[in-house]
């Protein structure tokens, strides 16, 4: 989302009502153009190692390999219970390549519920971070709870990822919630020296592939994917700021060539880049149990639907009832998502601001009341009445404790969701059907997660202005009425993340922050919680953070994995598989000669199985392919406990 003009307009709210004179002061410091440099010390593995989308019997790894741009790169991978790997419970070969820019992704499955698990990679003569990685329960948590990092807004050039490395020093989370903004696509604009990068904007699948590797060489970032796996959803600048389905306003077709080129470019590299799988329409749109006690439901409001944003607030088409930001078969399958899940707990994870964001009272000349407002309409605001519908779905079907989970906004929030309708005034009339002491009236509620590092407000005026905005969020106006009593907390000045607390009494977010950006550091503090009882839709102030787990695994490793493989623990080793692509016929030839119970099975990104056959005896397979449809598969050839993985692309 972009703040700017929001950020220029508070500003001079507050000159305005202040000063009265002034000029706003540029931050930004003379673009340098720079080279990446690869972290020596986890050389070949220089990104680290990941995990990601785990259910109660899966986890999907990866990796990057430093290949030399030509040859194709193998290796070995293992699963174990514990660090040293004396308990290998899973493990086999992989194959990656430039066509994939040496990324390395596989899934594992047959895994045990709610259990911790260790992992690495082995190639080049060299091994990489160990990791760890969780299954999530299939009942009730062993713990009696989980607990979710949630994040978004990491902007490399605005500052470190301190707040990362806090929470993977945390070493009590289950998994963590990305909620988008991995990485950011503009040239460079950094203020902080040291967090630079190439002055280039990312267009093009190789740019985007080297500004992965760019934000992926961060050693906070680093540390948090090998500490926990994460689930992930993305928002605008994975591709291009404030996009739609079929642009953005950070697009310029007559200099950036055509739309949906750029967005494949940015879809390719962040699927080889993240630890998960496309899913429905190539989006990141699904839903992962979290056993008996959560549902998560992701959603993609950025490009799978997504009408182009109207910022204009007294526009009639804003309210027109057709209008979408989820597209129609994504709200049809949220809806039903919402209805059929039988867990305790809803969670929607959600780019945009969902609750309604009332700002026309900071609006003075040459502001106005609609120009404020309608600046604020790539959110949810600007699709209110398909917001609405959301809302009576959840209140005509009874569908409690829904939680929604937000980033983008690079400012912390808590809210009851209500009032579903913008006010294009600057009155706001309190609304009959809720009632902010009581919650009454509120269907769901949300938290709104603040930015690892990107720019909040202090950061775009001063920080005694903004202080003294946040306090007016919910303060009286002139008429005694507030603006947005739907809001219980507001913070717009720090960086951090929220520690998300789910029991079978109640769901409580923990917000900590870290105390610099401008330097490296792995120090954080917990500022305030906020929890909402089992059926109940309303907020309430916790006395403190919610208790740490007695019981915590061992952290993975700082340090890359020493120990080789012995000689019984050898994986089956594939000669070769051809013709890659091929539109006909696949063949793989074996190294061990006769290899017995043979198991050949191809499968698409989602995993679902295309060939599956076993052959008692076999150096050499012929497989027919012509009548699979053509696309990237994953071929899996297991021997005597290991597996062997490798991705085949199908012509036609």
């Amino acid at each position: 989302m972009n703040l700017r003009h929001i950020w220029l307009t508070l500003f001079l709210t507050i000159h305005y009502i202040f000063l009265g004179q002034g000029t706003l002061q540029s931050t930004t410091a003379p673009v340098r153009s720079t080279t990446y440099k690869t972290n020596t010390q986890l050389s070949p593995f220089s990104w680290g190692v990941a995990s990601g989308d785990p259910t109660h019997e899966s986890v999907v790894l990866w990796t990057k390999v430093e290949g030399d741009g030509n040859n194709p790169v193998h290796g070995i991978y293992r699963v174990a219970l514990d660090t040293g790997f004396t308990q290998v419970i899973h493990s086999g070969t992989f194959s990656t390549g430039p066509q994939m820019n040496y990324t390395v992704k596989l899934n594992v499955n047959g895994l045990n519920a709610d259990t911790h698990y260790y992992y690495h990679f082995s190639a080049l003569n060299a091994n990489s971070l160990t990791g760890r990685t969780k299954t999530l329960p299939s009942g009730l948590p062993s713990a009696g709870h989980l607990k979710l990092g949630v994040i978004s807004c990491q902007n490399y050039e605005h500052g470190y990822f301190n707040i990362l490395h806090y929470l993977a020093n945390k070493n009590e989370l289950d998994a963590i919630v990305h909620l988008g903004d991995y990485i950011y696509e503009y040239k460079n604009n950094a203020t902080i020296p040291g967090r630079e990068h190439d002055s280039t904007e990312a267009v093009s699948l190789a740019e985007y592939r080297q500004r992965y590797d760019l934000y992926k060489s961060d050693t906070s970032l680093i540390r948090l994917h090998q500490q926990y796996p994460f689930i992930q959803i993305w928002d605008d600048h994975e591709v291009a700021d404030n996009a739609w389905m079929n642009g953005a306003d950070n697009h310029n077709p007559n200099s950036e060539g055509p739309w949906n080129i750029r967005k494949s470019a940015g879809y390719q590299a962040f699927y080889e880049y993240q630890p998960m799988w496309p899913g429905q329409d190539s989006s990141v749109y699904r839903t992962l149990s979290l056993g008996a006690l959560a549902d998560l439901i992701l959603w993609d409001t950025r490009f799978v639907g997504r009408e182009k944003q109207i910022y204009d607030v007294s526009d009639s088409a804003v309210y027109d009832s057709s209008r979408t930001l989820l597209g129609s078969t994504q709200f049809n399958w949220a809806k039903n998502e919402l209805q059929a899940s039988t867990a305790q707990w809803k969670l929607i994870g959600n780019q945009v601001f969902f609750s309604p964001f009332h700002m026309a009272w900071a609006a003075v000349p040459p502001e106005t009341p609609h120009s404020l407002e309608s600046a604020l309409l790539d959110m949810w605001d600007g699709y209110p009445m398909e917001r609405k519908k959301i809302i009576a779905h959840l209140q005509d079907q009874q569908i409690d404790n829904t939680v929604f989970l937000t980033g983008d906004f690079h400012s912390a929030f808590a809210a009851e969701v209500a009032d579903p309708v913008c006010d294009t005034g600057n009155g706001y009339a309190p609304v009959p059907d809720y009632n902010p002491q009581t919650g009454a009236g509120s269907a769901a509620v949300e938290f709104v997660t603040p930015s690892v590092s990107s720019n909040n407000f202090d950061e775009r005026i001063p920080a005694w202005a903004s202080a003294i905005l946040e306090t007016q969020f919910t303060s009286p106006l002139p008429n005694g009425n507030v603006a947005n009593p739907h809001f219980k907390y507001v913070d717009l000045d720090r960086h951090g993340g929220i520690v998300l607390s789910i029991d079978a009494q109640k769901v409580q977010a923990d917000y900590y922050y870290t105390s610099d950006k401008l330097n490296p550091t792995d120090s954080g503090y917990f500022d305030k919680g906020l929890f909402t009882l089992d059926g109940t839709q309303k907020l309430s102030v916790a006395t403190g953070a919610y208790p740490v787990k007695p019981n915590q695994a061992i952290p993975a490793p700082g340090k890359p994995h020493w120990r080789t493989l012995g000689l019984n623990e050898q994986p089956i080793v594939v000669s070769k598989v051809y013709p890659n692509p091929t539109s006909d016929l696949l063949k793989i030839e074996l190294a061990n000669k006769n290899a017995l119970n043979v198991e050949v099975r191809l499968y698409n990104l989602v995993g679902v199985v295309f060939y599956a056959h076993t052959f008692a005896q076999a150096k050499s397979i012929e497989m027919n392919v012509q009548d699979i449809p053509e696309g990237v598969y994953f071929l899996a050839i297991k021997s005597n406990g290991q597996t062997h993985i490798q991705q085949v692309h199908i012509l036609k």
